[in-house]
């Protein structure tokens, strides 16, 4: 059974170099942070790839999950497009490995339930 910690993973600049449409069959993995999530999901926790790609994207979008072994529990496709996303529960890959892989997790240090 997974833990109730869910993590929401961006896809193009992430997990992946952002590129137009016509290259995302072809967009070059980030190696470094595809590990860093594969990680994460092997502690159990959840992980929430989504993406600002359309719909109409989604059956290329997940085979290249699956060749680049992505582990993740969900594909959610489509996001309020802007610059610049501000959010209460913003952390950086890094952060995350370092506190949910590396270190022991103690639940008074989660900003509380989903």
């Amino acid at each position: 059974m997974r833990p109730k910690w869910t993590f929401s993973i961006d896809l193009d600049g992430v997990l992946c170099v952002s590129g137009p449409p016509e290259k995302y069959p072809v967009a070059a993995p980030i190696q470094e942070n595809i590990s860093k999530v594969n990680a994460l999901y092997d502690k159990g926790y959840n992980i929430i790839v989504h993406t600002g790609r359309s719909w109409g994207s989604y059956d290329l979008t997940k085979a290249w999950l699956v060749k680049h072994k992505v582990k993740h529990t969900e594909l959610v496709m489509g996001k309020v497009v802007a610059h610049y996303y501000i959010d209460d529960r913003n952390s950086t890959l890094d952060y995350l490995i370092n506190k949910f892989v590396s270190e022991e997790f103690e639940k008074e240090d989660f900003h509380g339930p989903m």
